[in-house]
């Protein structure tokens, strides 16, 4: 790792705490992290000691995790994802309890279940679960501010995008250095504009045409600022949000997919065909969006400068100007919908309004319409 890169990981690493985390002296902050993530949260973990805070690591390996997938039970996976109480509370070695003001919990994408690493692929992804709901819990439950960070596992190829890894990670760093006060302030002007809308209509120019009923749902937002008052904080962030509802939506939704272009129709909320270039594209799709069992969820807006609108992660749905749509779960988001599944579908160069209102123009946000 060159000096330039390992300059550059402190200082994302140092924004990262004092805008996500801002802890005070004596503050006890818990730090839970893979391997393969050292390279940011080893210096996060001197940036906050520096700050002044206790900190508390957890770091495990895939294999630690594969082991512990082979003989023990989903909650002990779990607590070895995130070693903590519901109440955000973790135990110590001597069995004593303290009771932690930050926790840092790795947001990591899911594994590509193909080829030789498929058993590996299926037990990590199970393992992924297993801490996401531990992390679900303790931000239900607990006092403590709650923090995901994700980060890539490696490169990034598919049609129209190869990247390396050190390429993907730039990316990353991009969209984790933008002031979250900045963002906040964007999201604080789009929630002026939708609050206690009751209909959204999204287009754009390939096709996407859908109506969404969002009568009685709350509009929220993520800025990466730890003052946030709703929800865990993600990084990288920056999104306005809302939990459409449950089999109200209706129309077309154009999207892309691995570089390749799909079409989704939608009736009384629910996927029922699905259009792809390639039948191996159109059935793999199909099994991950559950077509005709899961509902069309979510309905979100980009706000994030930094982040790229390209298929990277979770990157894409935070593209300053882009909307996307959700299918799946989306009862942590304000809906009545709860499931394993949530995928975001991005659709770029949107239009999107609320009640006749235009929140976004062709990509542009209202206020930059000229």
């Amino acid at each position: 790792m060159t000096q330039n890169r390992i300059s550059r990981y402190q200082t994302t690493a140092r924004i990262i705490a004092q805008q996500s985390l801002a802890p005070k002296p004596g503050h006890v902050v818990v730090l839970c992290w893979a391997d393969y993530a050292d390279a940011l949260f080893q210096p996060l973990k001197l940036v906050v000691e520096q700050l002044g805070a206790y900190v508390i690591t957890q770091r495990w390996t895939d294999a630690t995790l594969l082991g512990a997938l082979r003989n023990w039970p989903r909650e002990e996976v779990a607590r070895l994802w995130m070693p903590m109480e519901p109440d955000g509370a973790i135990r110590l070695t001597n069995n004593r309890f303290l009771a932690a003001n930050r926790v840092v919990g790795l947001w990591s994408p899911p594994v590509s279940e193909s080829g030789e690493h498929q058993a590996n692929a299926l037990g990590l992804n199970t393992a992924i679960q297993a801490g996401t709901q531990k992390l679900g819990q303790i931000d239900s439950h607990a006092a403590a501010k709650l923090v995901l960070l994700e980060w890539p596992r490696g490169c990034r190829k598919d049609l129209t995008i190869d990247f390396s890894h050190d390429e993907v990670t730039t990316l990353y760093l991009d969209a984790m250095e933008q002031d979250a006060a900045v963002i906040g302030q964007t999201n604080s002007r789009i929630l002026a504009l939708v609050a206690n809308t009751q209909t959204a209509r999204l287009s754009c120019p390939l096709g996407t045409d859908l109506t969404f009923e969002i009568k009685g749902r709350t509009w929220r937002d993520e800025s990466m600022e730890a003052r946030q008052n709703t929800g865990p904080i993600y990084v990288p962030g920056g999104e306005v949000y809302v939990a459409v509802n449950e089999g109200r939506t209706d129309g077309q939704l154009v999207f892309s997919m691995a570089g390749q272009l799909c079409r989704l129709t939608i009736r009384k909320g629910l996927s029922v065909e699905l259009t792809t270039p390639s039948l191996k594209l159109t059935e793999l799709l199909s099994r991950q969006l559950a077509l005709g069992i899961e509902p069309v969820s979510e309905l979100g807006i980009g706000t994030n400068p930094g982040a790229t609108a390209l298929q990277i992660g979770s990157l894409c749905e935070k593209a300053y100007g882009t909307v996307h749509v959700a299918v799946g779960s989306n009862h942590h988001l304000g809906g009545q919908h709860r499931s394993t599944r949530h995928i975001d579908l991005l659709v770029q160069h949107p239009t999107l309004y609320t009640d006749g209102t235009c929140i976004v123009s062709n990509g542009r946000l209202n206020w930059e319409e000229t």
